[in-house]
């Protein structure tokens, strides 16, 4: 079967540019005052997914490792996603997580300017 016919091939590049196009939507919003580090964590979600995919395709090609390592780190997203979107406390608790994990404290001046830690950011 051809690349070009393949249909989990095609799926995958249909949910790729799904993922893209509410990426482009949410950067292009306008966060309320101390939304902002949310914001940055669901662009930092999507930045890791669309790289993760990137891993995954080139994987395919040249390595199962890589492959299988791109499609864990897509699982873990979509947990963390999961649980960041279940409620607003799991939100926080996660962000301030990442932000001691990357060596910093969680102070109120680092919530607008935060990005997500996972492997790609």
């Amino acid at each position: 079967m051809s690349p070009n016919n393949d249909p989990l091939k095609q799926g995958a590049d249909q949910l790729l540019s799904r993922i893209s196009r509410l990426l482009q939507q949410i950067q292009d919003s306008i966060a309320v005052d101390d939304e902002g580090w949310f914001k940055d964590l669901l662009c930092g979600i999507l930045k890791s997914a669309i790289e993760d995919h990137r891993h995954m395709e080139t994987g395919i090609r040249e390595s199962v490792y890589l492959a299988a390592w791109a499609v864990r780190n897509i699982l873990e997203l979509k947990v963390i996603t999961k649980y960041i979107l279940s409620n607003q406390e799991n939100a926080v608790d996660f962000r301030n997580d990442v932000l001691v994990d990357l060596g910093g404290h969680p102070k109120p001046a680092m919530c607008g300017h935060f990005k997500t830690g996972h492997i790609a950011a």
